[in-house]
């Protein structure tokens, strides 16, 4: 497979930091934003370089890709005994060991079949979803040991020195040189930090940019529904004939004096023969034109009014109402046509 990256090229990531014996998760879009082949070569770059053993492997969770990475001393066969000839190796899982005799990591797995670039430690898929405490290792115990004892031993193998190594104080230079390396792991962060700060900004400028858009595109239906609505009429049911002048003989009308058309006022009788008087107001479309009653073609839609006289006796003369010249029938007001 062809290479991606040039020799030593290790993507600006803090190898150093990582190459201490234990598992660490790389995250695409927090901690890297190239293609995950190229983090893999950037850790074999970064083994080159400090003489050590690395394994890696990819892995694809809820969508968010990652790299799992951890560096040894060596890498060896299975079966095979350590470097310095041991062959007492203290297993701390199916991928990981520490020589009893010289105290070296050991990466003892070797690339299997699907698993990418090789296997990280043992429990990956535990790592991944989240079930055993962010991806710590599993430890495989001596019978009647306890797991916080060998834990502490483990801890204390990495960090001892080797066998005949004196324990040497830390110089200037390497206090300079860690100093460097944290500054630039604060400067990859803060870039880091800036880079997922300016994403968000811009996704929710998207966000609110297509709420607008949403918003125009309802006030504009909205407009364009109104604009129908008074440009037509609803349809209407057919009338009763007891909510209508049928109701009422030798009816008289006339036009009322009013700022609102198809209003007229009148009297007549009702079934009983009890003189009435009557208001009655036309149903009109938007254009002012009287609607038709799809139950009786030809005839408005129209309502009704009525008033027994006998309550305004004193001021209403049934005879002179009647002899009223001007007064329409039914008929004429409810014929459709010209007000």
């Amino acid at each position: 497979m062809a290479r991606l990256l040039e020799d030593g090229d290790e993507l600006s990531l803090p190898w150093d930091d990582l190459a201490d014996g234990r598992v660490w998760q790389l995250v695409r879009g927090r901690d890297f934003f190239c293609n995950p082949r190229e983090v893999d070569e950037a850790a074999k770059n970064a083994a080159t370089r400090l003489g050590k053993a690395v394994q890696t492997v990819r892995s694809l969770h809820a969508s968010v890709s990652s790299i799992w990475v951890q560096f040894a001393d060596y890498r060896i066969e299975p079966g095979a005994p350590c470097p310095c000839g041991s062959s007492e190796l203290r297993r701390v899982n199916d991928a990981y060991a520490i020589c009893a005799g010289c105290e070296a990591s050991l990466l003892t797995l070797t690339k299997q079949k699907g698993s990418g670039d090789g296997a990280v430690a043992a429990e990956r898929t535990h790592a991944v979803d989240g079930s055993d405490g962010g991806g710590r290792l599993r430890i495989f115990l001596p019978e009647g040991a306890r797991v916080g004892d060998e834990r502490k031993r483990l801890a204390g193998l990495r960090r001892a020195p080797r066998d005949g190594d004196p324990q040497q104080p830390e110089s200037s230079a390497q206090r300079e040189e860690a100093e460097t390396r944290k500054r630039e792991r604060g400067e990859t962060k803060a870039q880091l930090n800036e880079a997922r700060d300016r994403m968000r900004q811009e996704a929710a400028k998207r966000r609110s940019r297509r709420r607008g858009q949403r918003g125009e595109a309802e006030r504009e239906a909205q407009s364009r529904l109104k604009r129908r609505r008074r440009g037509t009429t609803l349809p209407t049911r057919p009338q009763d004939a007891g909510e209508t002048l049928d109701r009422f003989t030798s009816v008289r009308l006339w036009l009322r004096k009013s700022q609102r058309p198809g209003q007229y006022w009148g009297c007549g009788y009702d079934r009983k023969g009890r003189f009435v008087l009557l208001e009655v107001t036309l149903k009109l479309t938007p254009a002012g034109i009287p609607s038709e009653d799809p139950g009786r073609p030809g005839r408005a839609l129209h309502t009704v009014s009525a008033v027994r006289a006998a309550s305004f006796s004193p001021a209403v003369d049934a005879d002179a109402l009647l002899a009223r010249p001007g007064g329409m029938s039914a008929d004429d007001v409810l014929g459709l046509g010209p007000l």
